[in-house]
């Protein structure tokens, strides 16, 4: 049987404390990685979806500086629409661009500038629900709210 001597035990000891801390360090990093990351992930399906899913009005594009948020707006129907409205909200607080309504032909697409009352802060990401109000030639009174929220990142 070979004896250990005080000192050997005390090293091994110290060299197991060292390999947790590292693992745990580099898990927590990990996961401060991936909680950004989640929110790109969300950001995306967000933008995803209103390019693609959303129907019969689509957001292209969106961009947050400063105190306006841009939004271009594509009407994915085979008929003419009436947007009679349009809105984003978050919490109690709803923004809406000027100027309704808009006869939107198919495949058009329509700009709007919202003045939000605040500027946005850069790198944040904002969460807003998203209402179309518009009208056919046989239908008055439709809306499309979205099955995603809108995501919006500032860019300024």
């Amino acid at each position: 049987m070979i004896a250990m001597g005080k000192g050997q035990s005390s090293t091994e000891y110290v060299i197991i404390l060292a390999v947790v801390l590292t693992i745990l360090l580099v898990g927590l990093s990990l996961m401060g990685f991936f909680s950004g990351f989640s929110s790109d992930t969300l950001t995306g399906e967000s933008q995803s979806f209103w390019a693609n899913a959303a129907s019969p009005f689509a957001i292209l594009d969106t961009k947050f500086a400063g105190s306006s948020l841009g939004i271009i707006v594509h009407n994915r129907a085979s008929t003419t629409l009436s947007l009679t409205g349009m809105s984003i909200s978050s919490g109690n607080s709803s923004y809406a661009p000027a100027g309704f309504p808009y006869n939107v032909v198919p495949g058009q697409k329509l700009n709007f500038s919202i003045a939000m009352p605040e500027p946005c802060q850069s790198g944040k990401i904002y969460e807003y629900l998203v209402l179309f109000n518009y009208s056919t030639d046989s239908v008055v009174s439709l809306s499309q709210v979205g099955g995603k929220p809108l995501m919006v990142r500032c860019v300024s």
